[in-house]
């Protein structure tokens, strides 16, 4: 019931995307199955006529038989080219419907390693729906050409037909037995192949050339991807073999079941009792019945398997989803308070953060520093709402943000991280990624926000706003990491956001051009709550107040002057640096 259930549902889900095609695809099976049959009458009437010499029975038969033959093949043409459009329909769906998966998922959920495996049994998962559509349209299609042909077979020889049905079951039962090997087999193989793919990916993609030449480890790194597709492709191997080992016995019965049909029938005809036709018919309708119930069987098979995929996926998919919050708008208009925070990331015994607490007002511009490692970016991503808050408390004027609906935080918040993201797309879109048509700023107001991040040039190149960035086009324009950088800020910069992170945003850039922007950003209008972190001391000289990290703890906070006086980490941290400048 199960994988009826699933193999129903499955076959729904892929039927409404278009009926008419569908019921298009169903009729043609039926035509082809009925036309099966109607050829085995036909070639009997055919030879009888062949061997009494009329000769215009036989042409009109054998004529007859062509045109249906005809017939049939334009029909599995159609056929074939409205499955094609349905496959292509299901496989736009089924992105729409990974991408929607993806953004629904927790981000931490999305940075923990399983996540990687999750997506491949996802995306194998979800391509059974159309596997399973194809299967019990098939199923529909051999139905009416086993039970055509069969009963042609049977109608006068019921212990042939009981035959073809006895072997067939015993290959049906060879097929089953192998069947759940394969699932954890092929699941297994799916979990494996972003290991040799991550390899594959690293020695082929352009932007890893240049560090994977200096070092010399292309070489390295091909034996490690030769290693693991080595191991994946054993597993395939292993699933090969068994369908090749199912297969194999399966066509060995099906040859012993032709032969005691051949011989059977053939005995019949030589007593007198069945013409030529007779036998040509019967051994054809058996062959066309063995093959239908093959195909019933293998297709019933396949649904067990794929419902075995597609309930892995259903309960994959539907596993922890982004929180909604209890529908409170973001507001951040007197203080943010941090109160007992502490966070562990998955797969972790050690904490991230450690008992974290803090008040920001609004208005300030606030410099997290410390070591690498220290949870400065962890920090920033929970109170941005991108973590959850594991223990402890935030609150933006007084509310839990975990009662905040964390899209309503992400309008009003932007950042620019240290991983930023290089957008393969026109500069227009680059700056103001993901604002609707009614928020985007005019051009004059986008070419501000790039000029203000020191990528004046940008005016000179054709197209202007609308020039390609990247390589995904021949005529994209590639911009060096410290321009992709520049670019990640007039993003952040161009929105009205009442908070404003910046993690490590000149790490790609001159010491000239780090000061600069510095400047620019701590100049920014004193609504504006900016949060600057960095692990260079230097940079926090000019902020309202400073948190200093070590550990995932906040060891010290204040201003710089007074951390200064204070003599602790901070101080040291600031006279290790200044000691290259002096």
């Amino acid at each position: 019931m199960r994988t009826l259930r699933l193999s129903v549902n499955a076959f729904l889900k892929v039927f409404r995307l278009n009926g008419k095609l569908a019921v298009f695809t169903i009729v043609a099976g039926i035509l082809i199955a009925v036309q099966s049959n109607v050829n085995v009458w036909l070639s009997k009437a055919t030879i009888d006529n062949l061997m009494i010499s009329n000769s215009q029975m036989f042409i009109f038969f054998a004529a007859l038989m062509f045109i249906l033959q005809l017939f049939k093949l334009l029909l599995e043409a159609v056929s074939q080219y409205t499955s094609k459009i349905t496959q292509e329909n299901f496989a736009i769906q089924s992105r729409k419907k990974l991408i929607d998966l993806v953004a629904g998922k927790e981000l931490l959920e999305k940075e923990n390693p399983r996540f990687a495996g999750d997506y491949s049994l996802w995306t194998l998962g979800i391509s059974k729906y159309m596997d399973s559509y194809t299967g019990m349209m098939l199923i529909i299609q051999f139905f009416f050409t086993a039970v055509f042909n069969l009963y042609y077979v049977m109608r006068d020889y019921w212990y042939l037909g009981l035959l073809v049905l006895l072997l067939s079951a015993a290959r049906a039962l060879i097929l089953y037995r192998t069947m759940r090997r394969r699932v954890e087999i092929t699941q297994t193989a799916h979990r494996m192949s972003r290991e040799h793919e991550y390899f594959y990916h690293l020695l082929t993609d352009n932007y890893t050339q240049k560090e994977l030449t200096l070092f010399g480890a292309v070489r390295y790194f091909k034996g490690k991807w030769f290693d693991s597709r080595t191991r994946a492709t054993s597993y395939e191997l292993e699933t090969e073999r068994l369908q090749i080992q199912a297969n194999s016995w399966g066509q060995g019965l099906s040859i012993i079941s032709g032969a005691f049909v051949t011989f059977g029938v053939a005995f019949v005809v030589m007593g007198g009792k069945l013409s030529i036709g007779d036998y040509v018919a019967i051994t054809m309708a058996a062959a066309l019945a063995e093959t239908g119930i093959m195909m019933l069987i293998t297709q019933a098979v396949r649904l067990t398997e794929n419902a075995s995929h597609i309930e892995s996926f259903l309960h994959n998919a539907q596993s922890a989803t982004v929180r909604s919050g209890n529908g409170h708008p973001f507001e951040f208009k007197k203080t943010l308070t941090i109160d007992g925070l502490t966070f562990r990331y998955p797969n972790r015994d050690d904490k991230a953060l450690h008992g974290i607490h803090a008040v920001i007002h609004k208005g300030q511009k606030v410099a997290i520093v410390g070591d690498n490692g220290s949870g400065k970016s962890t920090l920033v991503k929970i109170l941005l709402g991108l973590y959850p808050v594991e223990r402890g408390k935030i609150d933006y004027d007084g509310v839990d943000l975990a009662d905040i609906e964390p899209s309503s935080v992400w309008r009003n918040a932007s950042a620019v991280f240290q991983d930023f993201i290089q957008y393969m797309g026109t500069v227009r879109e680059n700056v103001g990624i993901g604002l609707s048509d009614q928020d985007m700023p005019s051009d004059e107001e986008i070419w501000l926000a790039i000029e203000s991040v020191g990528l004046e040039r940008l005016r000179q190149i054709d197209k202007g706003l609308d020039a390609h960035l990247g390589y995904l086009t021949d005529e994209s324009i590639n911009l060096s990491g410290g321009q992709w950088q520049r670019l990640a800020l007039a993003r952040a910069f161009i929105r009205n956001s009442e908070l404003i992170v910046f993690d490590e945003p000149t790490s790609a850039l001159d010491p000239m051009a780090e000061a600069e922007l510095f400047e620019r950003i701590m100049e920014m209008d004193q609504d504006k709550t900016l949060l600057l972190i960095s692990h260079r001391v230097g940079i926090a000289r000019k902020a309202d107040q400073i948190l200093v990290m070590k550990e995932g703890k906040i060891v010290e906070s204040g201003r710089h002057e007074d951390l200064l006086v204070l003599g602790g980490y901070y101080s040291e941290m600031w006279e290790k640096q200044s000691s290259y400048y002096t």
